[in-house]
């Protein structure tokens, strides 16, 4: 059986086709409420070759809006997935990982955000953000963004115990 997945480690750089899932799947819920595997492929899959019984399933609105996300050079949606066996695999671990929910409706699969899950991998995304500035930001930059959110943010700091490193 593979090594489970952290949600820290979607991430990493050989992890950000899951991200691509995740994000897609929040990005799109209020368009979808189950997405269905076309909706996936259509989205994040390479040449994904779906029937035109299901391309004609796929609205105005939101092909324009996944156009405007590819657009954004931020985005984690993608067109990365280059098999169907491979982006159900990486959908599948989602699953196992309590991510995504799958429910059969209708015979078929369908794939939605679990719960308050996503408030997980946002929280995650930023120690990552932040964790990669130290290494990509000079340190008077760094210094000064510090200084900042000490000076903004002191009262919630001090009830977290998260005044950073306070020298006497």
């Amino acid at each position: 059986m593979p090594n489970k997945i952290s949600i820290e480690a979607l991430f990493q750089r050989e992890k950000k086709k899951y991200l691509a899932i995740v994000f897609f799947t929040k990005q799109f819920a209020h368009e979808i409420e189950w997405f269905r595997l076309y909706h996936y492929r259509y989205a994040l899959q390479k040449n994904h070759g779906i029937k035109p019984s299901f391309q004609r399933s796929i609205t105005v609105s939101f092909d324009r809006n996944l156009q405007n996300e590819y657009k954004n050079a931020y985005s984690f949606i993608k067109k990365c997935f280059n098999s169907r066996t491979n982006l159900i695999d990486h959908i599948n671990k989602l699953v196992d990982m309590n991510l995504l929910e799958k429910k059969i409706i209708s015979g078929e699969y369908h794939y939605r955000l679990k719960g308050n899950n996503i408030d997980t991998v946002f929280y995650a995304y930023d120690c990552a953000w932040f964790s990669a500035l130290t290494k990509k930001v000079p340190h008077d930059i760094l210094r000064n963004i510090k200084n900042h959110i000490e000076s903004k943010f002191e009262d919630e700091l001090k009830e977290y115990n998260a005044l950073l490193l306070t020298i006497d």
